[in-house]
């Protein structure tokens, strides 16, 4: 029998066929047979041109009709195209060879090895051989053979397997090897897709350093790790914009990216035929412009800002915002990511504290970002905007106008506290070493929290600190609102509500209330302002709410009123406005309250009283500016000092023909002597404006000032102690201190844009030194001025000027509690000191007369009545009269003003004299 199958397989036919695959079939006799080879799975042939290994995406066999003189064979890829049936490509093929008489014999061998046939160290012969017998069973029997055909199956043979089960030609071969199947690469299809619509593919991506286009496949290695990289990064669809977002959803691969945002993706593939796919998904995007907003200076963007993009690092990092901000057009619609193991990360922001421009410091006041920043998504054109307040800076040129409102105050810490209007809001500013650095409260916002204008202060010491009262007209969706906010040590506490007035936007700039507060040293507080009447259901008048300070379980500050609603002052109406109001801080006294009405001031007292209705005690108003020698009195202002109050405003002349009034006065009056005290630098060339008035504690002495043609002047009610400021601006306050040297005066500069504040050296400074003026020869500074008044008709003089040999000479001084209620006393006042006179004396006086109303003079006058006034010269030792001048009688048919300025005396035959 073995000689048998010897003498078959000497004449089998396959001896010498060329090929790396072989097929012997074994007992065929007249049969025929067929093969067909194909593969479920990738497979490479070796292009001869460029010597590479080529993918092959599949491959299919088929011949019939063979037999067993039939050269069947294949050769390996990298082999010359000698065999039968050409080139077998690396592949795991699946063999089916089939008999004429139908039996059927399949079975699979893994040819994905680039070393088979070339690695001669692996496979030590070119040939295996595909063994078959049709006739062994029902069902017929295949199996290899190395190197040789073989007619039966020696198991026990290792140079050959049965084909029962996939054989692997490497493991057959060179049993424990492994295939080299590195130069294998398989197919990844690549996209670009739109989220929200993914049957759209465009663009390219960037793969093995080639643009793929977007659907198309590129080649990798599989088990290994591989890189693609984005190409396109936007698209345009349906007008709608669309930018590279991240690598979601793949198919059949396996990420290695811990960012799937990146622009790149790593990933590893396997060799199994699966469809394999990478995905960029683009995402709706808007462009988000992040900016600053300094609003003194029209809102411009400088400095930097911080953005954080959870697409990159998710960190924080400076961008310029200079000009028109830090922009990122591909900011992405609705983004809320996870971030390693932080969910929900979006895009954020973070503000500056402060940013420095041309000198000034402008310090964060809130907007769409924090300085600690701020997490956000957007789903449309973004802008977000850090807005900065600059200290000591404002937008409204009538920031400090109203004279009548206190505006700084300092507290018995020292601490400076200053309210002001700008941008549409009030704001509060402190500063601690005296005006040399600002700081803006409420953490940098505005005092209100929307539009609002015309704010007062006034403070009360507390044992937990300062509290500081805020008041202000602020402005809602139907109107105006009083508001009285209370701060603790600059640290806001609570909000009152104080009146509520319904009138259309358009109403805004004309209803003007002008909200005072004064706070006594028994922590009662009183707030007052003023209703012109004009809106629907409001009477006209000056209202007040009165009530009191106390520390809520001993820490902070609330108020309790004594009067649930607001209160009508007594005979008050509808011109009667600009009300100033003052408390003193010492000890326990009335409030001190003085207003305009019809070209007058008035003063009243409101004192506590738990006996009287709204616990509180008007008295009766009275005229204080009756004597002032001054047809117009307007825009008063009020401290208060032990035992009663000093008051100030502008008062003007009347032009006797023309009818127009002369340039305001800065007038002063102690209001419990009845003294005044009349200042202006260019007597009465230009106005004295907005006199404000406060006090130094520590010996109630008061201090004025004012400003004329944008300077400043300060003073003592005593014209002599008039001294420039050296500052510029239109309107002044003065804050109280507890010496003079804890004074200072503030003041507005509008010069240019953005308008800023101007702060003078301390009072004390400035008062007590000899004044130098200049500019005006029509100047009486050292002298006296006093007003003859009748039935609201007022005749002034004005003497001073003395000057003796280059010496001034003043005039008896007049304390602040004198009260001059009688002529001898008057007469007392209106000497001067002595001086000593000689023939060869240059001598020099200035005097003035006038009328403050030559109208109202006319119709005094009758033909009996005439006002008369006179410069003597006595003789201190005989008290002789021995000279008369600038005698001049006012009546019907006089009533010019009579100015003799700088006039000198002959003294020639007056020998040596003391006089007055």
């Amino acid at each position: 029998m073995v000689l048998l199958l010897l003498s078959h397989n000497l004449f089998s036919g396959v001896k010498g066929v060329t090929g790396e695959i072989i097929f012997n079939p074994i007992n065929l006799g007249s049969q025929t047979y067929s093969i067909t080879v194909s593969t479920n799975e990738y497979c490479w042939v070796w292009d001869t041109t460029t010597n590479k290994t080529v993918f092959l995406p599949t491959y299919s066999f088929n011949k019939s009709g063979l037999t067993g003189d039939s050269s069947a064979a294949f050769s390996e890829p990298k082999a010359a195209n000698r065999a039968s049936f050409g080139t077998i490509p690396w592949g795991k093929m699946i063999f089916d060879i089939q008999s004429t008489y139908g039996v059927n014999l399949s079975f699979t061998i893994d040819l994905r090895d680039v070393g088979w046939s070339q690695d001669t160290s692996k496979y030590w012969t070119h040939d295996t051989y595909i063994n078959f017998d049709f006739t062994v069973g029902e069902n017929g029997f295949a199996f290899l053979s190395q190197g040789a055909p073989k007619d039966s199956f020696n198991i026990n043979d290792a140079t050959q397997i049965s084909l029962s089960s996939t054989v692997y030609i490497w493991s057959f071969w060179s049993p424990n090897s492994s295939p080299a199947q590195s130069a294998f690469k398989v197919p990844v299809t690549l996209f670009n897709k739109i989220e929200e619509n993914p049957s759209i593919s465009f663009g390219f991506l960037n793969a093995n350093g080639n643009q793929v286009f977007s659907g198309d496949y590129d080649l990798f290695n599989f088990n290994q790790n591989q890189t693609v990289f984005e190409g396109t990064l936007d698209t345009i669809y349906n007008s709608q914009r669309y930018y590279s977002f991240n690598w979601l959803p793949n198919q059949n691969v396996s990420g290695n990216s811990s960012n799937l945002y990146n622009s790149s993706f790593n990933f590893s593939v396997g060799m199994a035929k699966l469809t394999k796919s990478i995905t960029r998904n683009f995402r709706t995007v808007w462009p988000l412009t992040i900016k600053n907003n300094l609003g003194e200076v029209g809102g411009i963007s400088i400095g930097n800002i911080s953005f954080k993009d959870p697409i990159t690092d998710n960190t924080y990092h400076s961008y310029s915002a200079t000009e028109t901000g830090f922009l990122k057009d591909n900011a992405f619609d609705s983004l809320s990511i996870l971030v390693g193991s932080n969910p929900n990360q979006k895009y954020g922001a973070k503000a500056v504290s402060t940013i420095n421009y041309n000198g000034r410091n402008y310090q964060y006041s809130g907007g769409d970002f924090s300085t600690s920043g701020t997490d956000f998504i957007i789903t449309g054109p973004t802008t977000k905007t850090a807005y900065y307040k600059g200290t000591q800076l404002s937008s409204n040129i009538n920031a400090f106008t109203n004279n009548s409102q206190r505006k700084i105050v300092r507290t018995p810490d020292g601490v400076m506290h200053l309210v002001y209007e700008s941008l549409d809001r009030v704001w509060y500013e402190i500063s601690t070493d005296n005006g040399a650095t600002w700081e803006i409260m409420n953490g940098g916002s505005s005092v209100s929290t929307g539009t609002a204008k015309l704010v007062s202060a006034d403070y009360f010491n507390t044992t937990q600190g300062n509290v500081i009262a805020i008041v202000y007209q602020a402005y809602n969706s139907i109107g105006s609102n009083l508001i009285l906010d209370l701060y603790l040590n600059g640290v806001f506490q609570q909000t009152n509500g104080l009146a509520i007035y319904s009138h259309s936007s358009g109403e805004i700039d004309a209803f003007n209330t002008n909200p005072i507060v004064a706070i006594n040293s028994n922590g009662q507080i009183l707030v007052s302002w003023y209703v012109d009447g004009e809106i629907a259901g409001t009477t006209s008048g000056l209202y007040y709410k009165y009530g009191y300070i106390y520390l809520a379980y001993g820490l902070y500050p609330v108020i309790s009123w004594y009067t649930s609603s607001p209160v009508i002052i007594s005979g008050s109406g509808i011109a009667t406005f600009n009300p100033s109001v003052s408390a003193y801080k010492s000890a326990l006294q009335p409030f001190q309250l003085v207003y305009e009405n019809s070209n007058q001031i008035y003063h009243l007292t409101l004192t506590d009283n738990a006996n009287h209705i709204n616990h509180i005690e008007e008295s009766t108003p009275q005229v204080i500016s009756s004597g002032s020698g001054f047809a117009r009195n307007n825009n008063p202002s009020i401290t208060a000092i032990n035992g009663g109050a000093y008051a100030v405003w502008e008062g003007r002349k009347v032009n006797r023909v023309t009818g127009i009034p002369k340039p305001s006065w800065a007038v002063a009056k102690n209001l419990i002597t009845g003294v005044f005290s009349n200042f202006s630098n260019s007597n009465e060339v230009i106005d004295a404006l907005a006199p404000n008035i406060n006090i130094a504690v520590s010996n109630s002495k008061v201090v004025l000032a004012w400003s004329e043609n944008l300077s400043g002047y300060v003073g003592e009610p005593s014209p002599s102690t008039l001294q420039s400021l050296n500052i510029s601006g239109k309107y002044i306050q003065l804050n109280n201190g507890g010496t003079k040297s804890q004074m200072y005066a503030t003041t507005l500069n509008i010069g240019s844009e953005p308008f800023y504040f101007n702060l003078s050296n301390n009072i004390g400074s400035y008062l007590g030194l000899n004044k130098s003026k200049a500019g005006y020869n029509t100047s009486i500074i050292i002298g006296r001025k006093g007003v003859v008044y009748n039935n609201g008709t007022e005749f002034y003089f004005n003497i001073g000027e003395i000057n003796v040999d280059g010496q001034n000479i003043n005039f008896n001084s007049i304390p602040d509690t004198a009260a001059i209620s009688e002529e001898e006393m008057l007469n007392k006042y209106l000497v001067s000191d002595s001086f000593i006179l000689n023939n060869n004396s240059d001598f020099t006086y200035s005097v003035n007369y006038g009328i403050a109303d030559s109208l109202s003079a006319v119709k005094l006058l009758s033909k009996d009545n005439s006002v008369s006034f006179t410069v003597e010269l006595i003789d201190v030792k005989t008290q002789k009269v021995i000279g008369v001048y600038d005698e001049v009688k006012y009546t019907q048919s006089n009533t010019t003003d009579y100015n003799n300025i700088k006039y000198k005396v002959d003294t020639k035959g007056i020998g040596n004299r003391e006089v007055f």
